[in-house]
């Protein structure tokens, strides 16, 4: 089939095109931000881990928690991450913060009780509040290690496991993204 036949084709099934086009954004908006994560995680996890070389220093015990030493909520080596990532970066201080907020988000939904709806509903505002949080402090342009960081968290079977159960915990849940509270934690 050559590109006119095609052009065509799209030309006399408009409607059809629209349709699906409708159809995949009622999806995604009905599925909501976490379900796209974890979907984005899943495909990019195992390729990407393997081309960061920072992976080589990550922490891949068997617990889920991992060590956290200074006990802020965020697992040593991701620590170290921040640090790094915000001096190439140039991040100042309430962005520092603000990735801090989300890897600490991504971080309790990997200890949480799964299957406590109450704790699954706090973690999955945990996680709003840290996106929201990264939105406002990068001008609406989040920096793409917020993505490395949750993958860097989920770096062990145990841990994606962990995500995993947590994530199917929240199918079929709507969250709404709210920009008129101020969801950084300070």
């Amino acid at each position: 089939m050559n590109f006119q036949k095609i052009k065509e084709w799209l030309k006399l099934n408009k409607d059809v095109v629209n349709a699906i086009a409708s159809l995949l954004i009622f999806l995604f908006v009905l599925t909501g931000w976490e379900v796209y994560k974890f979907f984005k995680i899943a495909s990019m996890f195992e390729s990407d881990i393997k081309k960061n070389a920072y992976s080589q220093t990550l922490d891949r015990s068997t617990d889920v928690a991992g060590p956290d030493i200074n006990h802020n909520g965020i697992r040593d080596d991701i620590d170290k991450y921040i640090e790094t990532q915000a001096k190439i970066e140039d991040w100042n201080d309430l962005q520092i913060k603000a990735v801090q907020q989300d890897a600490k988000a991504t971080q309790v939904t990997l200890t949480i009780n799964s299957q406590n709806k109450k704790a699954s509903d706090d973690a999955s505002e945990g996680t709003k509040k840290s996106i929201n949080c990264i939105f406002k402090q990068f001008n609406q342009k989040p920096p793409p290690s917020s993505f490395e960081i949750e993958k860097l968290t989920v770096n062990t079977k145990t841990r994606w496991i962990a995500y995993s159960a947590y994530n199917s915990s929240r199918s079929g849940s709507v969250g709404s993204m709210d920009d008129k509270d101020d969801d950084c934690v300070r």
